[in-house]
């Protein structure tokens, strides 16, 4: 079997196997009450949600870290965010933890699962290019030659992901908000891209750890968007499915549509680079 095979069996298995079993897990959680539709630490039980999150988060890292050994970080990257589109789909909404409560009191914990979820997408990066057979230890992500571009990167990568999800997260169906993520994130990696535009070897991939910082950072705020537009209002907001559309994708749906988009935005953005840059895209 030729290593083109082993590439799809591994996709396969991701998607068919890790993704299901890591979904199960994440997905073991109630809203306080007992019905379904929570997110890991709005549940009501946080301490059994945060545990089974970690967990499927550790599958999502694993995932992504063997297909990056074996077919590069792109495939890696494919990889960790199949398994993390599971997770997605088997947990709950912004809106219908909201609405669940009647109040804004979920949104602090919503906020606080932003910030772990989106430490841990930069860290599932890190791993991959570090994983990744090309990469060199003179180089790693992280250690950015210009600080001051970097964070510029993730300034204007993250005004580009609120933009692609103002557009389409209009409302908070999950595979609507899953796909406004990857969209946002498509155009974060590319503006992360366009400003990091050296051209030597490192730059696609401080540019692709830039564009995941940027989905890092929307993925904390939108609980805090939601509380600051509306205040006490949020709850009525989530009734009237009027959510600040930043707060309508929860967690793991930026964890699962940055992985996916944010590789494809840095490709493209590179693709469209003058000829002197001889390595269009992190492998």
């Amino acid at each position: 079997m030729d290593r083109s095979s082993w590439r799809h069996i591994l996709t396969a298995f991701s998607l068919l196997a890790i993704g299901p079993l890591a979904g199960a897990i994440a997905g073991d959680i109630r809203l306080p009450g007992g019905s379904p539709g929570a997110t890991s630490l709005s549940s009501e039980s946080p301490v059994h949600g945060g545990i089974m999150l970690v967990i499927a988060l550790v599958l999502v890292g694993a995932t992504g870290t063997l297909g990056a050994r074996l077919f590069g970080s792109r495939h890696g990257t494919l990889c960790a965010g199949l398994v993390a589109a599971w997770i997605a789909w088997n947990q709950g909404t912004t809106e219908g933890v909201l609405i669940n409560a009647r109040s804004g009191a979920p949104l602090p914990a919503l906020a606080v699962e932003g910030m772990v979820v989106g430490i841990f997408l930069l860290l599932t990066a890190s791993a991959i290019f570090r994983a990744a057979p090309r990469f060199k230890r003179s180089a790693s992500p992280g250690q950015f030659r210009n600080l001051p571009m970097t964070l510029g990167a993730v300034a204007v990568g993250a005004g580009a992901g609120l933009l692609g999800v103002h557009l389409f997260g209009v409302e908070s169906l999950k595979g609507q908000s899953v796909f406004a993520v990857f969209v946002g994130a498509v155009l974060a990696g590319a503006a992360a891209r366009l400003v990091i535009s050296d051209a030597d070897e490192s730059a696609p991939r401080d540019a692709a750890f830039a564009g995941f910082g940027s989905i890092a950072l929307l993925c904390a705020a939108g609980p805090i968007a939601a509380l600051v537009v509306h205040g006490e209002g949020v709850a009525a907001a989530a009734f009237a499915g009027r959510l600040v559309r930043i707060a309508n994708p929860s967690a793991a749906d930026w964890l699962a549509g940055g992985l996916l988009g944010v590789p494809i935005g840095v490709w493209w953005a590179s693709a469209m680079m003058p000829p002197s840059s001889p390595h269009p895209a992190p492998t």
